[in-house]
C-alpha cells in the first residue's frame, strides 16, 4: 500500500525528529523512500544576480554549504536505512509545493510524508502554505505530522502512530476511498479503529428553518429515520473492518460542529494516534477558501493525519 514514500526534509531539528517517525511505517509495507530537500529557487523582488549568488553554495557540490547539506541528508538516510527502508537522497531547486508534488508523481510515490513546522523549506508549512499547497495539487495520500517546538525541544505526536485509528466518514466517495486504506492498514497491522460520523447541527437547523411550515413531528420522524440509516451504515463499516482483522472497532454518531466534535473526541481518547479521512485532491482549492473540514483537521489535530485524495 505505502511501498514508497516521498519524505520532505528541511534539515531542521524538527525534520530529524520527523525522520524517526517514518520507521513506524515499515510494518505498513514501506520498503523505500525518496528523501527530498528543496531549496527555494525564487524569492520575491530578488534579482537574478542575487539569486545566483545565493544558490552558488548549493549548486557547487564542492562548496562547504553544499557538503553540509549532503552530510545532514546522509545522517537522516542512515536512520531510514537502519529501519530497513532503502532510501535515495535528492536535492532540488524550485518552489517547494510544486517540486514535492512533481517528484512524488515522477517517482511514483505511494504517499507523501511531511511535517507542519520547521525551518528552511517548511518554515511556512503551518497549514496555509507549503503543506496546504501540496494538498491542493496532489492526488497522492499525504501524511501530515505536527511538530511542537518549545525552546530547544522538539516534540512529535507520532510515537505510537498505529495505536488506534480515528476514521472520519461522511459516506462520500472520498470517505469510501479512505476506508479502503483503513481496511488495508487493519489487515497489515491489526490496529483497532474508532469510526466517527458527525451530523452538522448547523446544516440540520438550517434545513428546519428553511421550511418553517413543517410539522415538528414530521421533522422528528425525518431525523429519526436519518439517524437509523446512518447507524446502519456505521455498523456495516464496523463489520467490514472486523472482517479485515481489526483488533477492536467501535463507532460514534455525534451531532454538533464537526471540527469541535472531532477535536473533543481526540482530546477525550488518548489512545487515538492517527486520523484517516478523505480530501478532495485537485479541486481542493474551493474547499481551501471555504475552510473545509479536512483543512481544519490538519490545522488543529494534535495527532498525525493521513489525507486520502479523490481518485484521478
Amino acid at each position: 500500500m505505502f511501498k514508497k514514500l516521498l519524505i520532505c526534509s528541511d534539515l531542521s531539528d524538527a525534520s530529524n525528529a520527523l525522520i524517526n517517525c517514518v520507521g513506524q511505517l515499515k510494518n505498513a509495507g514501506v520498503e523505500e523512500a525518496l528523501l527530498l530537500h528543496v531549496v527555494y529557487e525564487t524569492i520575491p523582488f530578488e534579482t537574478e544576480e542575487v539569486q545566483l549568488e545565493r544558490l552558488k553554495p548549493i549548486i557547487d557540490e564542492n562548496h562547504p554549504t553544499s557538503q553540509a547539506i549532503l552530510d545532514k541528508l546522509e545522517n537522516q538516510r542512515s536512520i531510514l536505512d537502519a529501519a530497513g527502508i532503502k532510501t535515495v537522497i535528492k536535492t532540488v531547486h524550485g518552489i517547494p509545493s510544486q517540486v514535492i508534488t512533481e517528484e512524488a508523481e515522477k517517482q511514483k510515490a505511494s504517499a507523501i510524508f511531511m511535517g507542519t513546522h520547521g525551518k528552511g523549506i517548511l518554515k511556512r508549512a503551518t497549514i496555509g502554505s507549503v503543506s496546504s499547497e501540496v494538498l491542493t495539487m496532489t492526488r497522492i495520500p499525504v501524511f501530515l505530522v505536527k511538530t511542537t517546538i518549545s525552546k530547544d525541544e522538539v516534540t512529535l505526536a507520532c510515537k505510537r502512530m498505529f495505536n488506534r485509528i480515528l476514521y472520519l466518514t461522511d459516506f462520500s466517495k472520498t470517505a469510501v476511498r479512505a476506508l479502503d486504506y483503513v481496511e488495508k492498514l487493519v489487515g497489515d497491522l491489526k490496529v483497532p479503529v474508532t469510526i466517527l460520523h458527525v451530523q452538522d447541527t448547523v446544516d440540520i437547523d438550517g434545513l428546519i428553518h428553511s421550511v418553517p411550515e413543517l410539522d415538528p413531528k414530521v421533522i422528528k420522524d425525518i431525523q429519526d429515520r436519518n439517524t437509523k440509516a446512518v447507524e446502519n451504515d456505521l455498523v456495516s463499516i464496523k463489520t467490514k473492518l472486523e472482517a479485515a482483522g481489526a483488533a477492536n472497532v467501535d463507532y460514534q454518531l455525534a451531532k454538533g460542529r464537526p471540527i469541535d466534535v472531532i477535536m473533543k473526541t481526540i482530546e477525550d481518547n488518548k489512545d487515538l494516534s492517527l486520523v484517516v479521512m478523505g480530501s478532495q485532491g485537485k479541486g481542493f482549492v474551493k474547499e481551501l477558501f471555504m475552510g473545509s473540514l479536512s483543512l481544519q483537521v490538519t490545522r488543529y489535530s494534535p495527532i498525525p493525519v493521513l489525507l486520502i485524495p479523490a481518485k484521478s
